[in-house]
Order: structure tokens, then C-alpha cells, then sequence
């Protein structure tokens, strides 16, 4: 078994514990994961959406952004008191609340910081996964970038 401590990814450590086939060896399929990621990213939109749905009214226009534009950098949007609010969901089937951002969803955090918020769902398979509200001061206190290393040989 993976020791979920010594993993930065939650979604390898998971992937591994529902093949057990593979576990132990060193190359884990990027397929694999990157399917569980995009099922995990799709579950965890849909119960923010239905979470929002619940706490707002038809006023609020609550719109899920990413099923008609896919590309965009975030996810959700709706009207709060006049102005637009954007939603951005991240999700694992982990229980670490650990995401990733592109450069386009940091642009457009820093952009809209007193409109955003970024929603971090662990456990989002589970009959009732957990989440946590971050905005765009939260997540620039916990900002850490690893930066890749190009070699050349």
C-alpha cells in the first residue's frame, strides 16, 4: 500500500488503490490518472453547482460556466447583490486538499480577487465529500510554485 503522506497526489495514491494490479510498480499510467482526475473534476462541479443551487435563488442566475465553455478559468458564475461572482471547483478523490492552477486561472483569480472563490473538494466520490471555501487572500497566503527543471543534453 501507498502512503498517502510521502504522495503529492492524491489522485495517483487513489488510482493505485482501485488497481491493485499496479501497485508497486514505477510506471503508472498517465491515462489512467488523468481520466480519474477529469471524473473527479466533473463529480466535484456538479456538487458545488447543486450546493449553490440549494443556498441561492433564481435571482442569483446561477449559471455552470465550464459545460457550455470548458476552456474557461472558472467554472461556475452567478449574481450576488448586482455583481458577478466567479466560481472556481477543484476536486480529488484524496482526502488532501491539494490543487493545481493554471497560468490562465492565476490571471484570472488576480483579475476578479473580490469576486472569486475557489471551492476544494476532497473525498468527491464519497457519499459525502468534503469541502472547503477558499478566496483569492487565502490562496495567494498558501501559493507555493514548484518550478520545472528543463535538462538538456
Amino acid at each position: 500500500m501507498i502512503d498517502p503522506d510521502k504522495v503529492v497526489d492524491n489522485d495517483y495514491v487513489v488510482v493505485v488503490e482501485q488497481n491493485p494490479e499496479i501497485a508497486g510498480t514505477t510506471n503508472v499510467s498517465y491515462e489512467l490518472i488523468n481520466k480519474s482526475r477529469a471524473e473527479n473534476g466533473k463529480i466535484g462541479e456538479q456538487y458545488i453547482y447543486e450546493l449553490l443551487l440549494e443556498k441561492l435563488t433564481e435571482d442569483n442566475e446561477l449559471y455552470h460556466t465550464s459545460l457550455d465553455y470548458p476552456q474557461s478559468p472558472y467554472d461556475i458564475e452567478y449574481i450576488e447583490d448586482g455583481e458577478k461572482k466567479y466560481v472556481e471547483v477543484k476536486s480529488t478523490s484524496g482526502t488532501k486538499p491539494i490543487f493545481n492552477m493554471s497560468s490562465g486561472e492565476l490571471k484570472f483569480m488576480e483579475k476578479y480577487k473580490d469576486s472569486y472563490t475557489l471551492y476544494m473538494v476532497t473525498d468527491v466520490k464519497a457519499e459525502f465529500p468534503k469541502v472547503k471555501e477558499y478566496t483569492y487572500y487565502d490562496i495567494i497566503k498558501m501559493r507555493k510554485e514548484y518550478p520545472s527543471v528543463r535538462f538538456y543534453a
